[in-house]
């Protein structure tokens, strides 16, 4: 099988809002809340390691809301709802492997990978708990949940 480079992966940590509301929101905070660091405006559900590492790449690290400045917030703004990670080359299928466990079946929307406890979140592949013989099935079951998935979201 012919392995690719070049890849991106794109995440979106806020994607109930368009940038343009999320700046709007920091601009309101950092006026009446001006003294809050930075790191506050970056959506709670996100772990405290990506949140600090976000605003150490954006240059927003250490600042209050009232002393960041544009560039950096906007850096920020476009991390939140933009990053993008290069994946340089894969293994490809040959190396590939199978986890057992993940989100157990019935906690999950079968015609949209939606989870029934989290809305708004949308599961596929190996986070959910499907296992079988290497190879085909496990491919199968991933690409299409995932393609479920991405289509639903």
């Amino acid at each position: 099988i012919e392995e690719r480079a070049g890849a991106t992966i794109r995440l979106d940590f806020a994607p109930d809002y368009l940038a343009e509301q999320l700046e709007e929101q920091w601009l309101a905070e950092a006026r009446s809340q001006g003294r809050r660091r930075a790191e506050s405006l970056l959506p709670a559900t996100l772990p405290e390691r990506l949140r600090r590492t976000l605003c150490e790449l954006s240059g927003a690290a250490g600042c209050s809301l009232a002393e960041l400045p544009r560039d950096a917030r906007r850096r920020l703004l476009a991390m939140v709802k933009d990053l993008r990670l290069p994946v340089a080359k894969s293994r490809g299928f040959h190396h590939a492997e199978v986890t057992r466990g993940g989100v157990a079946l019935d906690e999950v929307q079968p015609r949209t990978m939606e989870s029934k406890l989290s809305p708004g979140l949308y599961l596929c592949g190996e986070l959910l708990d499907i296992d079988g013989p290497i190879g085909g099935f496990n491919f199968q079951a991933a690409f299409a949940t995932g393609r479920l998935a991405g289509l639903s979201a």
